[in-house]
This record gives structure tokens, C-alpha cells and sequence, in this order.
């Protein structure tokens, strides 16, 4: 029987780490509302909610896949949107229940890599959609903040910063997609080319740089990250109807990229409890009763996991 490297055991503190954060976070949550007014919240929601909910998150899924299919196609690598969605799906089903925010993009590598393509063709795709998801996520609460009523102070606060957020994320972009910044970064690390590991960065970086100097390639992604935000924020906005929510549309716009966010940071399962606290606590903020931004974070839950 062999003994555990001193780097699984760190994996597994980390794996522990996040389980606990994700229960602590859960339980504060429950523990600071009124669990039965959210039970009854859930219970009267319309019979139509989750059905619509989970049809366009489906809907959104299958998109999310084809923003992955257009970065592989860019490397001609032969395949149809329909055969990338199963493990599209399989990846989100990972993200999902481990303890760890790359499970699913790590199988999705794996997928392409095993296909017999270049380490490059299989990490620069996923990496390029998280990272250009991530701008379209500012982008798309950036452009409705300033319609929302200044009542808040969370409305003010984010019509003040997120569009230097957006501007420098902008400006990440354009460096990136820069030669001049390519050839200076390639230069600094080729000197060290014979590690495998130096030699993929190189290969990596020099695939993403290609995706940014194609403005067309960089548009089409960009505009399906906007049209997925738009329809999670429609998950949302549906579950929150079926509540008896009545917060606008825009509010949702602004609320759910900035939960989405909070959830990306790896310090939960899959961001479990972290969402959810995000959730209600900028719902709230926004005006919604606790007990209905209680209700739609669970609902919400619900429609993911199923």
C-alpha cells in the first residue's frame, strides 16, 4: 500500500476546504432567514415556472456549447456543434458536484486531447470562452446600470465602477491580442522552451493570441456571451415570477452576472453557497422580500442541478 504524495494531500485539505466553506454558507444562509416563509414561497410558485426555467437553461447550455464548438472550428478540427454537446453537458454535471471550478473544463480538455489534438487546441478554446464570458458578463451589467433607479446604493456603487472594470478588462483584451505584446512575452519565455510545461503555455498563449486578432472570430463569441447572460438572467427572472417576484427585468441583468461572479471563486463546490448568499443578498439589496430571493436562490439551484 502505497502512502498519499504530499500533493493529493494538499488536493484533498482543498477538496475538504470547500466542502465545508459550502456548508457553512448554506447553513448561515438558512440560519439568517425565515425558513418556513421560504418553504412557503416555494410551495405556491406558479405550476409553469420551473418547466419554462429549465427549458431555456437547456436552451442556454446548448449555446454555451456551440460558443466552444466556434473557437475548436477556428483550429479545423472537424467537429459538428452536435457532437460536442455531450460532453459539453458532462462538464457541467462535473462543475457541479466537485470540489474544484475546473473538474468540468478540465474533461472537456481531456475530450479534445485524447482525439489526438495539440495540448494548445485542447486548453485554448475553454480558456478563451471563460475569459471572453467574463467580459461579456461586465459588459452586460454595465450597459444597464445606469437605466436602473438610483434608489439603491448598490445601483450607485456599480453605475460607479463597472465601467472601469469593463475598461480594463477591454484593455486586457486589446494587450493580449497585441504582437507587439505576443512577440515580448514569447521572447521572455522561449529561453525556458524545454520544460514541457513552458513550451504549452507558449503553444496556448500563441492559440489564443490568434483567436484575438480575428475581430470576427472575437464578435461572434463575444455576442453569444452576451445572448447567454441575457437568458440566464431569464432563468432567473422566470423563477422569480413564479414566486410572485416583481422586480424588473433589468434588475436581473444587472444581479445575475455579479452572482455569476461571486460563484466563479474557487473556494466552494462548484459554487455552491457562495451563489446562493450572493443571490439573496443582491436580490435583497435590490428590493426583493427575503423570503422570495431565499425561494428563487433554492428554485435556481433546483433547475441546475436538474
Amino acid at each position: 500500500m502505497t502512502a498519499d504524495s504530499p500533493g493529493t494531500g494538499s488536493r484533498r485539505m482543498v477538496g475538504v476546504f470547500r466542502i465545508a466553506v459550502s456548508v457553512v454558507l448554506l447553513m448561515l444562509l438558512f440560519w439568517s432567514l425565515d425558513t418556513g416563509l421560504i418553504a412557503d414561497s416555494i410551495r405556491a410558485v406558479s405550476w409553469w415556472a420551473i418547466p419554462l426555467a429549465l427549458a431555456l437553461q437547456m436552451a442556454l447550455l446548448a449555446l454555451a456549447s456551440i460558443r466552444w464548438w466556434v473557437l475548436l472550428d477556428h483550429h479545423n478540427c472537424g467537429y459538428r456543434p452536435a457532437t460536442l454537446l455531450a460532453p459539453f453537458y458532462i462538464g457541467i454535471f462535473l462543475n457541479n458536484i466537485l470540489p474544484s471550478t475546473l473538474g468540468g473544463s478540465l474533461f472537456r480538455m481531456y475530450y479534445i486531447y485524447r482525439d489526438n489534438h495539440d495540448v494548445a487546441v485542447a486548453v485554448s478554446p475553454v480558456f478563451a470562452e471563460r475569459m471572453l464570458g467574463l467580459v461579456a458578463m461586465i459588459a452586460t451589467a454595465s450597459m444597464v446600470v445606469p437605466f436602473l433607479s438610483s434608489e439603491f446604493p448598490h445601483v450607485r456603487i456599480l453605475a460607479g465602477i463597472l465601467p472601469w472594470i469593463l475598461g480594463l478588462a477591454i484593455a486586457a483584451l486589446i494587450l493580449m491580442g497585441s504582437r507587439w505584446t505576443h512577440r515580448s512575452v514569447h521572447a521572455a519565455l522561449a529561453r525556458w522552451s524545454d520544460y514541457s510545461i513552458i513550451a504549452g503555455v507558449l503553444r496556448v498563449a500563441g492559440a489564443v493570441h490568434t483567436y484575438l486578432v480575428h475581430p470576427w472570430l472575437v464578435a461572434r463569441v463575444f455576442v453569444i456571451s452576451i445572448v447567454i447572460q441575457v437568458m440566464a438572467a431569464g432563468v432567473y427572472y422566470l423563477l422569480g415570477l413564479g414566486v410572485g417576484a416583481t422586480m424588473a427585468f433589468p434588475d436581473y441583468l444587472v444581479i445575475v452576472p455579479l452572482v455569476f461572479v461571486a460563484a466563479t471563486l474557487p473556494v466552494s463546490i462548484g459554487g455552491l453557497g457562495v451563489r446562493e448568499a450572493a443571490a439573496v443578498g443582491m436580490f435583497v439589496a435590490a428590493g426583493m422580500s427575503p423570503d422570495r430571493a431565499g425561494a428563487l436562490a433554492l428554485l435556481y439551484l433546483l433547475v441546475l442541478f436538474l
